[in-house]
């Protein structure tokens, strides 16, 4: 039995959160370069757990690459910024930086966090959070909306559906400005947790089913995998959504249902070859301005020509 907890749909308030807070702190989220991410936080993406495993039956755990009959290939940086919008400039999730100013702060979050508490069986569940500080105003209210957001769209834990203390440090580097390269952790914990699957899919097979009952809990925001594989295997059939002005890439897939041609599953593969895209990004879209660093065309370079 697998649990994909780092997939979940955005809250009924949330949204309305996000709204209420861009005007005032859209520059900073700018700053930072979590703009993106936090706006696609408030779209409903269709889960597909069923393209997640197919893809995970090709992953290797040694080189973190899916492994085709046609290629190799991997989700990587680019994908997790471009599709999640997670920034991959700034200081380390580890260490970010610590301001005596800050001390207050979080003080105030973890009275927050007893007296939540105190009302409701001992947790500080997300719509619980929401509640509490939605509405508030202020800085608490910005850094308890940025608590909410990391505990429940970027680094969820196993205990599903709770805010995440360790976050608190995070939380207020990022209200006060800091650059944190949150895509570095995102794709670690999706390498992590496609190594895990694969392992579990391999144990299954080799044990004939025996072991399915055993339950593994995945975390990571894997949803990041299939929709990559939606802007790459063209053969899906997926059809993208009309993007407005101003809106993240992630937004082409909202409310997408599951693949028309099924699940991808290992027998079909070997023909996708052909036609996967190796620079979605880098194509036209509507009303979505290309990367400046990507150049015009592709091309292939050759690496230690001085050695051949």
């Amino acid at each position: 039995m697998v649990s994909f907890k780092g997939t979940p749909n955005p809250q009924r308030l949330w949204k309305s959160w996000i709204d209420e807070l861009q005007p005032t702190h859209q520059s900073i989220w700018k700053k930072v370069g979590i703009f993106d991410a936090i706006l696609s936080s408030g779209y409903y993406i269709k889960k597909d757990n069923e393209l997640i495993i197919s893809l995970a039956e090709k992953w290797c755990s040694k080189t973190n690459t899916f492994i085709f009959s046609w290629g190799e290939c991997t989700i990587t940086l680019e994908d997790v910024m471009i599709l999640g919008g997670f920034p991959v400039l700034g200081v380390s999730v580890l260490t970010p930086s610590k301001n005596r100013n800050f001390d207050d702060i979080e003080a105030s979050l973890v009275n927050s966090c007893s007296e939540i508490m105190s009302n409701s069986n001992n947790l500080v569940t997300h719509l619980g959070w929401m509640k509490y500080f939605k509405g508030k105003g202020g800085h608490l209210e910005h850094v308890a909306f940025l608590v909410l957001w990391l505990s429940r769209y970027v680094f969820p834990t196993n205990v599903y559906n709770t805010i995440a203390p360790n976050l608190f440090s995070i939380a207020i580097s990022l209200a006060n400005g800091t650059k944190i390269a949150l895509a570095h952790a995102v794709l670690a914990s999706i390498y992590r947790d496609l190594s895990l699957l694969n392992e579990k899919i391999v144990s299954f097979i080799s044990c004939a089913g025996e072991n399915g009952n055993s339950k593994l809990v995945l975390t990571a925001p894997l949803y990041l995998v299939h929709v990559r594989a939606w802007e790459r295997f063209t053969r899906l059939g997926k059809k993208p959504k009309f993007l407005a002005r101003g809106e993240p890439r992630l937004a082409r897939w909202r409310g997408s249902k599951k693949s028309k041609n099924g699940s991808l599953r290992l027998q079909d593969v070997e023909s996708f070859g052909d036609d996967f895209l190796w620079r979605p990004y880098a194509l036209n879209v509507k009303n979505w301005e290309v990367p400046k660093f990507y150049c015009d065309q592709g091309m292939w370079l050759l690496l230690n020509s001085a050695m051949g």
